[in-house]
């Protein structure tokens, strides 16, 4: 049987862990498995590259870093990966059974997918790997747990996306593609409703309801997540990194980053590397 994110969101269904792992791609960039279609589901996290993948009939899906691909049991590809942002780059799989309540085999209607990540599902897969070294039972259950919150936290995810286009939010759809693609613009409320053709008041009470931020938290919240990404993948200094970011002061930028992860920008850096 084959489901939706969606649909699999809503249902009864059993998740089964079978292991985890992290690879290194840069000497061997490329993994195939044209013959010997996959024996199993597939989560795998681009951490620090981006990846190719290409059916048997030529059709090609593309992933970014950050990107969470899913691989269903049975799929044949080749998956190419590029794009290094330092040594440390790499992927993070979680291969998993899923099955409906009557444990009969389900998969995700889609060979291939990629879902956009958040902070949630980036902290379930930090928790995950932590687990690696627990006892096998302990860590069995745990990855049950986590993956059983991967995938609502992706169905949730979606349902918003659905919600917004059903709902009339082309507005907010507008609004969030801009606020992402120039999180380092420190464009005001008022200009940025002009660009969506709505009113000030009007883009704010939709924008909250849709995301539970105001428009300029939001930008806040990309930036700072921006900012764990310079850290983590980088040597940029702590200033410098402010300023590319628009922040009005390092030490602004240091308070926002405290009270959101309870470390300075430093010791980020220093628990990451």
């Amino acid at each position: 049987m084959k489901k939706s994110i969606e649909e699999l969101y809503k249902s009864n269904y059993v998740v089964e862990y079978l292991d985890m792992l992290r690879q290194f791609w840069k000497t061997t960039n490329s993994f195939s498995c044209f013959s010997a279609p996959k024996r199993q589901e597939l989560f795998l996290y681009l951490d620090g590259c981006d990846a190719e993948y290409e059916r048997p009939n030529g059709t090609k899906v593309f992933a970014k870093s950050g990107n969470l691909v899913y691989t269903a049991l049975g799929s044949r590809y080749t998956v190419r990966f590029s794009n290094f942002k330092n040594e440390r780059s790499s992927t993070l799989g979680i291969n998993f059974y899923l099955f409906d309540e009557k444990r009969q085999p389900l998969s995700l209607d889609q060979d291939i997918a990629v879902f956009n990540t958040n902070e949630e599902i980036v902290s379930l897969l930090d928790r995950a790997e932590s687990y690696l070294n627990t006892p096998a039972k302990q860590t069995k259950a745990r990855f049950k747990a986590i993956l059983l919150q991967i995938i609502s936290e992706l169905g949730e995810n979606r349902r918003h996306f659905a919600l917004s286009c059903e709902q009339g939010y082309p507005v907010v759809s507008r609004a969030l593609h801009f606020l992402e693609t120039n999180a380092e613009n420190n464009i005001s409320v008022a200009k940025l409703a002009k660009l969506c053709n709505v009113s000030e008041v009007y883009l704010r009470v939709l924008f909250e309801k849709f995301t539970g931020l105001s428009p300029s938290r939001y930008r806040i919240e990309l930036r700072l997540k921006k900012a764990k990404n310079y850290l983590r993948y980088g040597n940029i200094p702590v200033n410098e990194i402010a300023e590319l970011l628009g922040f009005t002061s390092t030490a602004y930028f240091i308070k926002l980053f405290k009270q959101k992860f309870g470390c300075t920008p430093l010791a980020y850096r220093k628990q990451s590397q």
